[in-house]
């Protein structure tokens, strides 16, 4: 895990990441990659800075100060969304067809997202390189609203916690 800095905003990204040509930070302290869900209306990849975050997911709990880069690939036609069943490049925001979404967050001490949910990939993609029952790995190459370009790949471990995000606790 790198963090890339850029506007003044920390991001936290999967295994691998370059920070383009937006700044560099020093790495943070404790990381983990979780995620790689199917079997639900679409894929996830979760990069966070707490120590176990598939663990936190499992538990429902949130981290506060915690910071997260979530991966979002789906497949889209008509109002029918499905996980993705191969390999291929998502687009950041197509809709319909072969669709990415990146946010990031921010928590602060009583876990609510500083950013208001407003940092968000509006352009680029993610290449799913890797498909099976419940993993997803890949690459990506997005701008970012905040105008920060991050490029990184993620070989997440499988969540399955991370389909149902319900019920959070903050600690």
């Amino acid at each position: 895990m790198v963090a890339c800095m850029g506007n003044g905003l920390a991001v936290i990204a999967a295994l691998g990441v370059g920070c383009g040509t937006s700044g560099t930070g020093p790495p943070p302290t404790t990381t983990a990659v979780t995620g790689g869900v199917s079997g639900t209306p679409f894929a996830i990849a979760s990069a966070a800075s707490a120590s176990d975050a598939c663990g936190d997911a499992t538990a429902h709990v949130q981290r506060a100060n915690a910071q997260y880069l979530d991966v979002t690939v789906e497949n889209q036609t008509g109002t029918t969304t499905t996980a993705p069943t191969s390999a291929g490049d998502y687009g950041v925001l197509v809709f319909p067809g072969a669709s990415a979404q990146v946010q990031v967050t921010l928590n602060d001490a009583t876990c609510t997202d500083t950013l208001n949910f407003q940092v968000h990939a509006i352009h680029g993609t993610v290449t799913l390189a890797a498909i099976d029952t419940d993993y997803y790995a890949g690459l990506f190459d997005i701008t970012l609203t905040t105008g920060d370009h991050v490029t990184g790949s993620f070989v997440p471990e499988p969540c399955p916690a991370l389909a149902t995000p319900t019920g959070l606790t903050c600690m």
